[in-house]
């Protein structure tokens, strides 16, 4: 996500918790091609940018100064 690349992600419910409507997601080698093949350039800015941001607000100082990731816990399943 800080990488300021468009993401193609795997479809599952922990991808789509975190990236949310900032990616194109895919099933099968039939998805990947659509996606890399489908003219997104008016997307992909916007969702690298959504992601930037997400990735500068979703860090908070923890002890000592050292930045930690906010989200500890499995936004899909609650789990460690």
């Amino acid at each position: 996500m800080a990488s300021n690349a468009f993401i193609a992600a795997h479809d599952n419910p922990f991808n789509r918790s975190v990236l949310a409507a900032n990616a194109r997601y895919f099933h099968g080698a039939a998805d990947v091609a659509h996606i890399i093949n489908a003219d997104h350039d008016g997307d992909r800015q916007a969702f690298v940018a959504r992601n930037l941001d997400k990735v500068r607000t979703g860090l908070q100082l923890g002890r000592g100064g050292a930045r930690t990731p906010a989200l500890v816990r499995c936004p899909a399943c609650g789990r460690r």
